[in-house]
């Protein structure tokens, strides 16, 4: 066991960045050979690149809105200083498989504001958990106003939404009784520097979350939290009419269902960016949408569309992240390197 537990400690990396990008090139084939598309139709017309400008822009009040929600979680003097280390960590996620620029986050957060960095990383890894949380609620609320088609992809996103709820009750049960979870870790993880270690990160998450409450920053958390959730969805609407798809299609469940499909889509190993992952899903997710509301869903003009659809969503994330990051990078280089 000790040998199974060296070999992945000292490969995971590598192992997470050959698989992540293993599934991104797969996926990226499938959208390209399903849909037929050619890189030659990656064009818009003048006042489709005016609503793709529109998206990207939205794009970025989102980052300032999650700034404003670490700063509920942290004594910031201004999200600001929240705000350049998630726009460098977004930076490093577009040039590092795996979403591993939430280490650069951190590293540059605990710099910036002189937090240990166990602490940073602590504290994003319960933002992960605040999220699952409020993922259940976005999922109930989708199913409630919209209904439950049997399908595929509503199963997955109602087994995940049923496992962010059992999740979150089993994370209050964790946070009321230290003692048993201590107990437990010692009983799950039998390797001491493991449970050590894990236990670390379990009274940062315990003090941080009873911290948030006894200052009355939860409520705040959420509501930012699900304002980003839907500036997202407007970002999704705005890039299907920048791409020409039919207005039937352009409607606010459709953005909702797509920004609830894009949550779980983000959480898959992948390439730098999400490339391949966030394409093939939203290509998936968008037949599945026009089924219901298009006579012919899956004629070769709409298959086109829908994953042009899937790329320019893709460049309204990672342009900004890009551009914005680079500018943070050069300005902050001394909290870096």
């Amino acid at each position: 066991m000790q040998t199974v537990y060296t070999f992945f400690k000292n490969n995971w990396g590598a192992l997470r960045s050959a698989v992540g990008i293993g599934i991104s090139a797969l996926l990226l084939w499938l959208m390209i050979s399903q849909s037929k598309m050619q890189w030659q139709q990656l064009q818009l017309s003048s006042q489709g690149w005016v609503y793709f400008f529109i998206a990207s822009v939205i794009f970025l009040l989102t980052l300032l809105l999650h700034a404003q929600r670490v700063k509920q979680m942290w004594f910031l003097p201004q999200p600001t200083l929240a705000f350049r280390s998630l726009v460098i960590g977004n930076f490093y996620n577009c040039l590092l498989p795996g979403n591993l620029g939430e280490g650069m986050r951190a590293w540059h957060f605990s710099r910036k504001n002189k937090v240990p960095l166990s602490r940073s990383f602590a504290n994003i890894i319960l933002e992960k958990v605040l999220d699952a949380q409020i993922y259940f609620f976005i999922v109930l609320t989708c199913f409630v106003l919209f209904g439950f088609k049997p399908h595929s992809i509503n199963y997955a996103i109602a087994a995940v939404g049923v496992g962010a709820g059992i999740y979150t009750i089993t994370w209050m049960m964790w946070l009321r009784h230290t003692r048993h979870t201590k107990l437990l870790l010692i009983l799950a993880m039998p390797l001491k520097n493991i449970r050590k270690k894990v236990y670390r990160f379990y009274l940062y998450f315990r003090s941080q979350h009873n911290d948030i409450l006894q200052r009355g920053k939860l409520f705040n958390y959420v509501s930012i939290g699900f304002g980003m959730f839907l500036l997202n969805a407007l970002q999704y609407l705005i890039i299907m009419k920048a791409v020409g798809l039919p207005a039937a299609l352009i409607t606010f469940g459709n953005g909702y269902y797509v920004a609830l499909c894009m949550v779980i889509i983000m959480f898959i190993p992948s390439a730098p960016g999400n490339t391949g992952v966030m394409h093939y899903g939203l290509y998936v997710v968008m037949i599945y949408l026009a089924q219901y509301q298009l006579p012919d869903a899956q004629s070769p003009l709409l298959l086109q569309q829908y994953a042009l659809f899937a790329v320019f969503v893709h460049l309204s994330c990672v342009l900004p992240e890009m551009i914005s990051g680079a500018i943070f990078l050069w300005l902050e280089r001394r909290y870096i390197f």
